[in-house]
């Protein structure tokens, strides 16, 4: 299956998502390109790694409509376009792969798989008022998702450079409605962050973009 979803924002920002339902080969065959296959390969020795990085390829064509374009990495392992200036983040979970394209401002985004697993290590990333948050709502599974989610779109937002998870991204408020909402978030005492978040029975996407 090509593309599924793609979301427009007023402000230039471009979400897209993808269902791997194709071979590695019938991915190949799209990029076809052997300096990306040969890239990708030396990054990941995993098939399902394999088609989720051929899969961000095609993404990244399509979001910024340049047949050419590609993605490469940096030491920090951020991923960027090699031709345009524009700004891509990337997540996936199984056989799912969002990317959020900007041209100018910096975004992120994060894709999580809905289970029981976040919600077991919530004392990992959640202090106290978070957790105090999280039982406030119903169901504590998939907002657990939420919230690691929000906290791991939040560290790619800014690169890395802040890595407590409990104590450096303090989430403040949480507002949902219609399978939508956002977070407020403190990060290391200094920054406002809104983490928006979109979620299906299946997995949860949530995104940051600054203005």
């Amino acid at each position: 299956m090509p593309l599924q979803k793609i979301i427009h924002f007023a402000n230039g920002g471009k979400i897209a998502l993808w269902q791997l339902t194709e071979t590695t080969e019938a991915l190949l065959k799209q990029v076809n390109d052997t300096a990306i296959w040969q890239y990708i390969q030396q990054r990941a020795s995993h098939p399902l790694r394999h088609q989720q990085m051929l899969a961000s390829q095609l993404m990244a064509k399509h979001l910024s409509q340049n047949p050419k374009e590609n993605i490469y990495h940096n030491d920090k392992n951020k991923p960027l376009l090699r031709i345009s200036d524009a700004h891509i983040s990337l997540s996936h979970s199984e056989k799912y792969v969002a990317a959020f394209y900007h041209e100018a401002k910096n975004i992120s985004i994060d894709l999580e798989k809905i289970a029981e697993k976040a919600l077991h290590l919530h004392p990992r990333f959640l202090n106290p008022t978070e957790y105090n948050l999280l039982l406030q709502n119903n169901n504590l599974v998939e907002n657990a998702c939420i919230f690691w989610s929000a906290k791991e779109a939040v560290f790619k937002y800014f690169g890395g450079a802040y890595v407590d998870f409990k104590e450096q991204f303090c989430i403040n408020s949480f507002t949902q409605k219609n399978n939508k909402g956002y977070l407020k978030m403190r990060v290391d005492d200094k920054y406002d962050v809104f983490v928006a978040f979109k979620k299906n029975k299946l997995f949860v996407i949530t995104y940051v973009l600054l203005f």
